[in-house]
């Protein structure tokens, strides 16, 4: 699951956050835009709605107007006290613009209206131009709303159309939710014995951590998306006499931005590109006892985190910085969430450490704290150059992502790294 919100819509009123953070486009005029926050916790989500050229009317007096709203998640009259409207007087047709989505994910819309006046009052919804779309008929309304789901966006943009029904002199939107689900593809292959590594392989810890066991004495190749920022990999070493090898393996993530974190025991790993800018690494970081730690800031006293590049003769210490998540500071150190993801923090690397050098291939970064009650946490950086995938010699058929659809071949940019456990 990952982020939604809950968007109120009028001329002027605005939603209180009673049972969470409403966000509010209060404006009716053409290219007003508002920023979206999630529901939950009120964070801002980066994303942006903005109303079309069109504009839109606006109005007031839903059918809870006085209650406390009926539908499962419209949940104060305030939602069905304000709307925005289409009307055969005025604007039939508008249009909302949501923007800063991430292109890797889907989205859910689901949309609500009401008016305190008996129907037809239907308005059109859709996110192709109408070739398809859902009607909602807003008259006496407490309970209804419709849905558009797996919608994926387009350089970060999803467009709501909005139109009067052919059957009605007045539509109205009163609020939506949007409800964003985080695609993870992975796959892999078994180089050894010939065999795919299968989706199914994999134990989705959280959103974005996966777990994969593998076992001894094999090569993998190992496909991940950008989505999956730390892959924990389980029993690594076979048990038994005699000893038996350990396994090497292979990384490649699709698509760019930020990095991939493994997790190997207590040894922490990531990608990143040569000459790449503005990257991030997570760090796992633990207390005295091996539980994660949480509650660390930029400032927090006696917190160092410092690299060395390979082959370099010194240590160089990185300045620490506040950063929020979704944005990169040189050095930027925040906690990504204390309950659901604990210990985890995001660190912006400094762009000196992957300047491109030669025979300089990797780095490593280390995390301690004298004050802080902390265990060193150690993290590798394989440093890469973007190249296709399709030349660490896979083919198409042998890795797939969730939905079965070919998740790698030719003209499929990505990173790769090779590495033994």
């Amino acid at each position: 699951m990952g982020k939604i919100a809950r968007i109120n819509f009028s001329n002027s009123e605005e939603a209180a956050d009673v049972n969470g953070f409403w966000s509010n486009l209060s404006s009716n005029a053409a290219s007003a835009t508002a920023d979206i926050l999630e529901f939950v916790g009120g964070a801002d989500t980066g994303w942006d709605i903005t109303l079309g050229v069109n504009g839109a009317g606006a109005g007031s007096g839903g059918v809870n107007a006085v209650g406390t709203g009926d539908a499962d998640w419209v949940d104060e009259a305030i939602i069905s006290l304000s709307n925005h409207l289409v009307t055969s007087g005025g604007t039939t047709e508008t249009d909302y613009t949501l923007s800063g989505l991430n292109d890797a994910n889907k989205y859910t819309i689901k949309i609500f209206s009401s008016r305190d006046s008996g129907g037809p009052r239907e308005a059109d919804f859709s996110i192709d131009g109408f070739s398809n779309f859902v009607t909602l008929d807003s008259g006496l309304n407490s309970t209804n709303i419709v849905t558009i789901a797996e919608i994926t966006p387009s350089s970060g943009i999803i467009t709501l159309d909005m139109r009067l029904n052919a059957g009605s002199s007045f539509g109205y939107l009163n609020a939506i939710e949007i409800e964003e689900t985080v695609v993870i593809q992975v796959g892999g292959w078994n180089k050894s014995v010939k065999t795919q590594i299968l989706p199914t392989d994999f134990t989705r810890i959280s959103d974005t951590v996966l777990e994969l066991t593998l076992g001894p004495i094999a090569e993998y190749d190992i496909t991940i998306n950008e989505n999956v920022e730390s892959l924990v990999v389980a029993d690594v070493l076979a048990t038994g006499s005699p000893a038996v090898a350990t396994p090497t393996f292979q990384i490649m993530e699709v698509g760019g931005g930020g990095s991939t974190t493994l997790i190997i025991g207590e040894e922490q790993m990531s990608v990143l590109n040569i000459d790449g800018t503005s990257q991030y690494v997570t760090l796992s970081i633990t207390d005295e006892n091996a539980n994660p730690k949480t509650g660390l800031t930029w400032d927090t006293a006696g917190l160092a985190i410092s690299y060395l590049l390979e082959g370099a003769a010194s240590v160089v210490d990185i300045t620490l910085a506040t950063m929020t998540l979704g944005s990169w500071v040189s050095g930027g150190f925040v906690e990504i969430d204390a309950t659901k993801q604990k210990g985890k923090y995001r660190l912006g690397v400094p762009d000196a450490l992957c300047v491109a050098t030669t025979n300089v291939f990797s780095a490593s970064i280390v995390v301690e704290a004298i004050a802080a009650s902390i265990r060193q946490a150690n993290h590798d950086v394989g440093l890469v150059t973007l190249a296709n995938i399709s030349d660490s010699g896979l083919v198409e058929s042998n890795v797939k992502q969730m939905n079965d659809v070919v998740l790698i071949g030719s003209g499929v940019d990505g990173d790769e790294w090779e590495g033994t456990a």
